[in-house]
């Protein structure tokens, strides 16, 4: 990615991997299936049951924020080095 269109911060893509995951995990635990084509708030609905679809996303944006973590904490920016002494 060229630098111009990488985030600022490193952890960009672990907070949102996470918050997305969070949402998908509870919404389907609790039983609210997001919409299709419609925003997601608009559109869904509650269902009887867990919406397992819903939390097997989930749980894949957690897998892939804690790889997104792994990236970003060896992000050369979150390390600078020490100067040359000359």
């Amino acid at each position: 990615m060229p630098v111009s269109m990488r985030p600022s911060n490193p952890f960009f893509g672990v907070f949102t991997f996470t918050l997305a995951g969070l949402f998908f995990f509870v919404t389907g635990a609790i039983g609210w299936k997001t919409g299709n084509h419609n925003p997601i708030f608009i559109g869904g609905r509650w269902v009887d049951g867990v919406i397992w679809s819903q939390v097997g996303i989930g749980l894949a944006c957690f897998a892939v924020a804690a790889v997104a973590y792994l990236f970003a904490s060896r992000d050369p920016r979150l390390h600078p080095r020490p100067p040359h002494a000359p």
